[in-house]
């Protein structure tokens, strides 16, 4: 019997029907692998990027909506108080003046130090926003202009306000904009 592990050609045969891979093989498949996840990671990172910008816009637009809502809702439930403002409302105006038409009450929305306030009957002002948002913009476009439930009035339109909005949080501007109709008439 011959000994296998000694002959040349075994040896020689042992070598060459081993499969195996070359060093440029091992290369390019590293790279790619390297590349796969490179792309991947970036992926990934794009998404949660995204999606916390979106959160971060969802939060802002549900501050907006707040906001505005509570806003249409005095100016439903009042009358706009002509006599705050003088001979003619200025347009556009920071400043809304209502009259809670069941308790009588001066409710007053203003603009200041990026942040809306809220007065009811003189009682002071109270933020409205969050100390996360700045409210970067806060404008009134009442109409008409002056009041048109006098004597001599020269038209008699039902009074209504639109609300521009605008609001920043961490980058994120949001703007909005409502038009509101008073629907209550003349005072008690």
């Amino acid at each position: 019997m011959k000994n296998k592990f000694n002959n040349p050609k075994t040896k020689k045969e042992k070598f060459t029907n081993k499969s195996s891979f070359t060093l440029v093989e091992m290369l390019t498949s590293v790279s790619i692998i390297a590349f796969v996840f490179l792309a991947a990671t970036g992926i990934y990172t794009f998404s949660i990027g995204s999606q916390r910008k979106s959160a971060e816009l969802s939060s802002l637009q549900q501050e907006a909506n707040y906001l505005l809502s509570i806003i249409a809702k005095d100016i439903r439930a009042g009358l706009v108080d002509y006599l705050h403002y003088g001979s003619q409302i200025p347009s556009p105006t920071s400043t809304l003046a209502l009259i809670n038409y069941q308790t009588n009450q001066t409710v007053v929305y203003s603009f200041s130090s990026n942040k809306i306030m809220k007065n009811v009957g003189g009682s002071g002002d109270q933020p409205l926003t969050s100390s996360e948002v700045e409210v970067t913009d806060l404008k009134f476009y009442i109409s008409p202009s002056q009041d048109p439930f006098t004597s001599n009035a020269t038209t008699r339109i039902q009074p209504r306000v639109t609300i521009v909005l605008e609001l920043k949080a961490k980058g994120q501007v949001f703007s909005l904009q409502q038009t509101v109709i008073q629907r209550y008439g003349e005072r008690k």
